[in-house]
């Protein structure tokens, strides 16, 4: 089973060079580098991971590693048939 924590955690320190210590749970990613490309890139990789799409707008309006771990716990705890808040769609 997927570790959500060391997934994100793993994924976010390669894609932006940086050890783990540079940042806590609550940082602003977009303040240590985070840029657009990446975050496809890790939406990418975290969806290939979880087995379900996660998009890029829930990862670029909730840049800090607690809310995409929640997200990725959520994505690898959800029913396959309904990813709408992990795609960033709401169809109410």
């Amino acid at each position: 089973m997927v570790d959500a924590k060391q997934l994100v955690i793993n994924e976010v320190t390669q894609a932006l060079a940086l050890p783990s210590h540079a940042f806590n749970f609550d940082t602003n990613l977009y303040e240590m580098g985070l840029h657009s490309l990446l975050i496809l890139r890790l939406s990418e990789r975290f969806s290939a991971e979880c087995g379900c799409y996660i998009g890029y707008l829930p990862l670029a309006s909730r840049p800090t590693l607690n809310e995409w771990i929640a997200l990725v716990q959520r994505a690898l705890k959800s029913p396959t048939d309904d990813h709408s808040q992990l795609q960033g769609t709401n169809h109410e």
